[in-house]
């Protein structure tokens, strides 16, 4: 499992330099937030 600390790293990077939309969702309907939370990453959602 990878810490908190670089996932929340790897979010920035991701929203900031790549430009993601965190609401976007997946075929499913699921967002970056759904993913987050699968992964017990309350880091990320807070």
């Amino acid at each position: 499992m990878v810490p908190g600390s670089q996932l929340l790293e790897a979010v920035r990077m991701l929203v900031l330099d790549v430009g993601i939309d965190v609401s976007e969702t997946d075929a499913n309907g699921q967002t970056a937030v759904h993913g987050a939370a699968n992964l017990s990453a309350d880091d990320i959602i807070l």
